[in-house]
């Protein structure tokens, strides 16, 4: 494994972004497409700001990172797959966590009250 996936923060920073994702995707499958109440939708959509910030760190990190060829093929691996959730061509990274920000603020907006 390489300098950078060995460092302890790198892989920290990995397992907390696992451990998020499967949570997410854990009250997904146990909810299913039933609609949530207000309240589930403000702790999913908090944990999903979590999981994005965690996200938009990582990225910045492996951005610093110009040697190591596992960081910079997963680098790329990431690009390629934000293009499923929306990146396009030549977007800055930033600027499409920037959208996905805005986004979870709308859904957040459209929950209904208590």
């Amino acid at each position: 494994m390489s300098t950078f996936f060995n460092a302890p923060a790198t892989r920290a920073a990995m397992a907390e972004i696992q451990e998020l994702q499967e949570d997410i995707m854990t009250g997904i499958a146990v909810r299913g497409m039933n609609q949530p109440t207000s309240e589930e939708g403000h702790l999913y959509i908090n944990k999903m700001r979590q999981l994005l910030e965690k996200q938009r760190n990582f990225m910045f990190r492996l951005h610093l990172e110009t040697e190591d060829p596992d960081a910079l093929e997963m680098k790329e691996q990431i690009l390629e797959s934000a293009k499923f959730l929306g990146l396009k061509d030549g977007q800055n990274i930033s600027q499409f966590f920037e959208t996905l920000s805005d986004t979870l603020e709308k859904l957040e907006n459209d929950l209904p009250s208590n």
